[in-house]
């Protein structure tokens, strides 16, 4: 199973999130049951989407990161950032059957926090450029499709 966590989101995204979550239940992963998100806000609120994403209707939960955590059980935590040591290729290490959370930064600018670092089993790095959400979300999607499906 992969759970991709937007960790520390910006409220002030939810038209860009809206548009990243339609994209990520409407991957084959997530078709087959295969996909997990989890939104972590930095104003301590945790949203689990349903399939079906209406920005009118989000029920939210109060929770920290760590909370987050608790939700998703991961085995492995991947934490995506321009400063990481790892690369994707991380993904041909782990077995289909292991829960991976992948942590993505859910804002347009600056870094996680200490605390989503320390939680990490891989710190993997697709740029040293900061690059969009959905770009990140894509890219691990298709790199987990490719060493783990099925």
């Amino acid at each position: 199973m992969l759970s991709i966590m937007l960790a520390e989101t910006d409220p002030e995204i939810m038209r860009d999130l809206h548009a990243i979550l339609v994209s990520l239940q409407e991957s084959s992963l997530a078709k087959e049951g295969k996909l997990r998100v989890i939104v972590h806000f930095k104003d301590n609120k945790i949203l689990e989407p349903a399939r079906e994403v209406d920005l009118e209707n989000l029920e939210f939960k109060k929770g920290t990161f760590d909370d987050a955590l608790y939700i998703a059980k991961p085995d492995k935590i991947v934490v995506m950032s321009p400063d990481g040591k790892d690369s994707l290729d991380v993904f041909s290490k782990f077995n289909s059957k292991e829960n991976i959370l992948v942590v993505v930064g859910g804002f347009t600018e600056g870094d996680l926090s200490e605390n989503v670092y320390k939680h990490a089993d891989y710190v993997v790095s697709l740029s040293k450029d900061l690059l969009k959400i959905w770009t990140v979300v894509n890219e691990v999607v298709a790199e987990y499709e490719k060493n783990l499906k099925g």
